[in-house]
């Protein structure tokens, strides 16, 4: 490997792997060999054949979904007409084949893919490589796609429209796991990425990621809890760290209580955004940013909404903008395109309205928002 160091200013991820295959290296091993590469400024150059044609692939904004079972799915946006709020949605998937829906993301088919596991590690992949579906397709088995080892599972997916070096500079990943613990490191810590993945955090044996946000370095943070209880700080809070780190508090939770969802909140928002709350029983509300103030990361946080036996736990918090939609999923298939501007604005406390008609042992598990494209 020496010797190839001298003579060459790339190595292939081939190259890699055969020398890991042959020291039968463990995965960390791995990680340590792919980053004493990267220290040496040799380029990782993925020989994969390439046999797509990027020009002949349309850009369209896309659905990508994600079951319990592994099944991934790639559906046209377009496959589903927008509705008022409280109908029943339509069926997006045989959820019999497929199992329950766990995740749901809107991106464009070109985008780069970057899938976060339950083992801390990260893939990636093009969006246009996952075979398109037809609406009630089966999809396809994620580790068909993905080299994964057994029993890894994907925890969480992100949108990268592109790995160029001086489009990925001064840009950030925050984690935020089960136990509110949040983590943030440079996007460039991730240039290279091998086909068998590479070690993006650690967690704690009893915890998991539960969400991944790309940021700017100037934003804030909110994180929502399953109870209903959400906190706002500084992504400055939180400091810069290694790969290899589980990061730091970033809510206190009560018993029994856990992190459901994350995302940010910008300075430069505009003046149409809200905060959406949406629980498993699909009732939900928009409320005004200015009523989620920002703390210091760690506390307890404050009610983010009011959680009753009638309108349930909540499933998932989003910054939402009033020009655009949502997508809601639920756990059998069944989704519901809808404008944000139809969502009643309520406050904090508030139970929330019903946006989402569920039908018996169904609830929401997922929620999105898409921009409508001219």
């Amino acid at each position: 490997m020496t010797k190839l160091y001298n003579s060459v200013g790339y190595l292939t991820t081939e190259d890699i792997l055969l020398v890991s295959e042959k020291k039968n290296l463990t995965l960390e091993e791995v990680d340590i060999l792919f980053e004493r590469i990267i220290s040496y400024g040799i380029v990782i150059l993925d020989t994969a054949p390439d046999t797509i044609d990027e020009s002949s692939i349309p850009v369209e904004d896309v659905v990508i979904t994600i079951s319990h079972r592994g099944y991934i799915l790639r559906i046209p946006l377009a496959s589903y007409n927008t509705q008022r709020r409280g109908g029943r949605g339509v069926s997006m998937i045989e959820a019999r084949a497929n199992g329950f829906v766990d995740q749901m993301y809107v991106n464009l088919s070109h985008d780069y893919l970057l899938f976060f596991t339950n083992h801390g590690r990260i893939h990636k992949i093009k969006t246009y490589e996952i075979p398109e579906s037809r609406r009630l397709g089966k999809g396809k088995l994620i580790n068909e796609l993905l080299q994964l080892v057994p029993n890894e599972t994907i925890s969480h997916m992100i949108p990268i429209s592109s790995m160029a070096v001086n489009e990925i500079m001064g840009r950030n990943l925050v984690f935020a796991t089960r136990q509110g613990m949040v983590k943030r490191n440079a996007l460039f810590d991730y240039l290279n990425i091998p086909k068998t993945g590479i070690k993006a955090l650690s967690l704690r044996n009893d915890d998991e990621l539960v969400s991944v946000c790309l940021t700017d370095g100037n934003q804030d943070i909110i994180m929502a809890t399953h109870k209903g209880m959400s906190i706002r700080f500084s992504e400055a809070d939180v400091r810069t760290m290694k790969r290899d780190t589980t990061g730091i508090i970033g809510i206190q939770l009560s018993e029994n209580d856990w992190v459901v969802s994350m995302d940010t909140v910008s300075e430069k928002n505009s003046i149409l955004d809200t905060i959406l709350v949406i629980t498993i029983l699909g009732y939900g509300k928009k409320t005004s940013i200015h009523e989620y103030r920002k703390q210091v990361r760690g506390g307890k946080g404050f009610t983010s909404l009011n959680c009753t036996d009638k309108n349930g736990w909540v499933a998932g918090l989003r910054v939402v903008n009033e020009d655009k939609e949502i997508l809601i999923v639920t756990k059998l298939g069944v989704t519901l395109r809808t404008s944000v501007a139809e969502i009643a604005e309520m406050g904090r406390n508030a139970q929330g309205v019903r946006l989402i008609n569920l039908h018996e042992q169904d609830e929401v598990v997922a929620v999105t928002q898409v921009t409508r494209r001219q």
